[in-house]
């Protein structure tokens, strides 16, 4: 905003003001702003100039990107080690977004749909959106391994 050049016949140094203010800058529509700055000299004569394309810095809105991996798990004694592996894995993800540092990730898993006597697998959905409302979904499978235990 300091990035001008100004010069007065009588004044060495007129007042400068300008009326942006970074309120008005939304990066999810991308619009662009115009700035107004006013020289005033030391007699009260002013002129304006206004930049109708003020250069936005920023990427364009897009979508998060958002990478996850497989998990598979089998039937133990102990199901909280699994659980404690699930929630690990569903933790276990990277997002980035060209305009916002932390976009929001949710995903839909639920433990109640483990079923080790069928060994379906599960698919489970991410969704990371940014704030400005982009989203995009990820999935990825937890490997379910049949219990093979069969009493005689």
């Amino acid at each position: 905003m300091d990035d001008y050049t100004v010069s007065d016949g009588c004044d060495s140094e007129p007042t400068v003001t300008h009326d942006f203010n970074f309120t008005t800058v939304n990066y999810c529509t991308g619009n662009d702003l115009t700035v107004t700055w006013t020289a005033t000299d030391d007699c009260g004569n002013c002129v304006t100039k206004s930049s109708e394309d003020f250069d936005r810095t920023g990427s364009e809105p897009a979508a998060p990107d958002c990478s996850c991996r497989l998990l598979a798990i089998s039937c133990v004694q102990d199901q909280q080690n699994n659980k404690a592996a699930i929630i690990d894995w569903l933790d276990d993800y990277t997002v980035s977004d060209g305009c916002d540092s932390e976009p929001t990730v949710t995903h839909d898993f639920n433990f109640t749909t483990v079923n080790y006597c069928t060994g379906d697998d599960l698919t489970v959905t991410w969704t990371a959106t940014d704030d400005c409302g982009n989203s995009v979904t990820k999935t990825a499978k937890i490997l379910i391994v049949q219990d093979q235990n069969r009493r005689s």
